[in-house]
């Protein structure tokens, strides 16, 4: 009973902080923006395209400097932490303490190894299409492990990084999260990054207005499992979902998001070696954003 309690509080808590945190933040300093880590730069995976592994790295912080940086955030304010990496469950061993101490966690991961039940969390699964075709770009047999692993999971958000060679399979992904009974599919796009030359995965006009065509009508049918809307699709499409501050530090780095990598170093954003001038990445917890936003009641935007 008391752990029921408990629970509930929890999620009051969280809800009253939503509330308070979409309205205010960015207008009020006290109001903290939310925290972005690399908890390492490491991965059990080499994906076709991964921006992650463009660039140079630092080394990571120590097991204890990781809990150090993240329970002096806490203690600073901040209350929503989206975890990336690499490969974050490869630091599954620091899971328990994070939980602890932030109200909503949302976790960016390969879905390789599985995140235990007892992590109320949202978690965002990549997986690029059916079987053969996410086996090409992610490596063999990880469809399989990711059905295997969070088949019926409510956590989970699936994720389609789309290029210009699996956009034609979303039909078959938006039937994925029906079958398998997870929460959704949300959608980042290929953006070439710094040291790429131009590929097969680079878009043409042609390309975005059927990318276009195929998500508007999978809207009209199965919106309930998509987390993105019309006017969002559009602008990263078409537009430049940049501002012109921190070298074209876009909007969600700007406001909402405060990114560090794996040695604690504070980032321009969450996937600074992209070329921001044609970045369409957005990643799944701010298309989860913008839907509690500007979309979904806000009883939605709480830990399900």
């Amino acid at each position: 009973m008391n752990n029921f309690i408990f629970s509930w509080l929890k999620r009051l808590r969280q809800i009253a902080h939503n509330l308070l945190f979409f309205s205010l933040i960015g207008k009020l300093p006290y109001i903290k923006k939310a925290l972005q880590l690399d908890i390492t730069s490491k991965c059990n995976l080499r994906c076709q395209g991964c921006y992650h592994f463009s660039g140079d790295h630092q080394p990571d912080m120590s097991d204890k400097e990781v809990l150090a940086f993240l329970e002096d955030k806490a203690k600073k304010g901040y209350k929503k932490l989206w975890v990336f990496g690499g490969e974050p469950t490869l630091r599954i061993n620091l899971f328990d303490k994070i939980d602890e101490w932030f109200l909503e966690i949302h976790v960016i991961s390969n879905g390789i190894i599985k995140i235990p039940q007892k992590f109320n969390w949202r978690l965002w699964i990549s997986i690029d299409g059916p079987e053969a075709i996410n086996d090409i770009i992610r490596g063999k047999g990880t469809y399989q492990k990711i059905i295997e692993n969070y088949a019926n999971d409510k956590r989970v958000g699936l994720v389609m990084t789309v290029n210009s060679t699996n956009y034609q399979f979303i039909p078959a992904m938006v039937n994925l999260v029906k079958e398998i009974g997870v929460h959704s599919l949300s959608f980042t796009f290929f953006s070439r990054c710094h040291n790429q030359s131009s590929n097969e995965s680079d878009f043409s006009l042609e390309d975005l207005k059927k990318i276009e065509e195929i998500i508007t009508n999978e809207l009209k049918n199965n919106a309930k499992y998509l987390m993105i809307d019309a006017a969002t699709l559009k602008s990263v499409l078409y537009g430049k979902i940049s501002a012109p501050k921190w070298h074209n530090r876009c909007y969600f780095a700007d406001v909402l998001i405060e990114c560090y990598n794996s040695s604690g170093q504070l980032k321009k954003c969450c996937t600074e070696n992209v070329i921001c001038d044609t970045c369409r990445i957005l990643p799944p917890h701010q298309f989860h954003c913008l839907m509690a936003t500007h979309k979904a009641p806000w009883w939605q935007y709480v830990r399900k």
